[in-house]
């Protein structure tokens, strides 16, 4: 499988997705049949976040079957209104070829959704991760792991040192070695990673775009009957 899945979204999808901007809408679950996405679910709001979630989200959870799950949060931004939960469920239970699916069209939803509104993102992989319980533990570990922001004074000093590390480098300057170079992984690659140490997959092949400075996946494998 490729790192693109030629996945997109149908035009009662991108409507809804404009819809979904004007605040009245808490959650809409997204799944792709016949090579399209499109919205299977929605509700509006009712209560607050924790309480629509309870109430909304466990009855729309199939333990064998992918999705993502839109939750509006109880925040507003001031550039670009309300903020969203993105929810990608690709449970262990579901075919092998619909994970490999799912997980390499993660980037197209985000992308057509539109990444400025989707503040906060989980990925889970069993019923007992839909949980509001277990949405506030992912973001409380997210938060955790995340490094503190910089107060002024470091951030006059990191960018003291760029600029004393850039100024080192010259067209003169010679290197006996390459020490590396730290491109960042993207999404699919991520997902790939994930099923492999699952064992759901096992081949993975990664290709290098030097434009984008990025690592794509290229290519997937399961030995398992599809």
């Amino acid at each position: 499988m490729s790192h693109q899945s030629g996945i997109t979204a149908s035009k009662s999808l991108r409507e809804k997705f404009a819809e979904m901007k004007d605040g009245h809408i808490r959650v809409v679950v997204v799944v792709i049949e016949n090579e399209k996405l499109v919205y299977k679910e929605e509700h509006n709001a009712e209560r607050t976040f924790n309480q629509d979630f309870d109430k909304m989200i466990s009855p729309l959870v199939q333990n064998d079957h992918a999705a993502y799950y839109f939750i509006r949060l109880d925040t507003i931004s001031e550039l670009n209104g309300h903020n969203w939960l993105l929810i990608t469920y690709i449970p262990d239970e579901a075919k092998t070829r619909e994970r490999m699916l799912y997980a390499s069209t993660v980037a197209t939803v985000k992308r057509e959704f539109g990444l400025t509104y989707i503040t906060q993102e989980i990925r889970a992989t069993s019923r007992d991760e839909m949980t509001i319980q277990s949405v506030h533990q992912h973001l409380h570990n997210q938060a955790a792991a995340a490094p503190p922001p910089r107060t002024m004074h470091e951030e006059e000093m990191f960018e003291i040192h760029q600029r004393e590390t850039n100024a080192d480098i010259s067209i003169n300057t010679r290197h006996a070695t390459l020490q590396g170079l730290k491109f960042p992984f993207d999404e699919n690659v991520i997902e790939a990673i994930h099923l492999f140490k699952k064992h759901n997959v096992d081949y993975i092949q990664f290709d290098i775009d030097l434009e984008k400075e990025l690592i794509l996946l290229s290519h997937s494998e399961a030995h398992a009957t599809l």
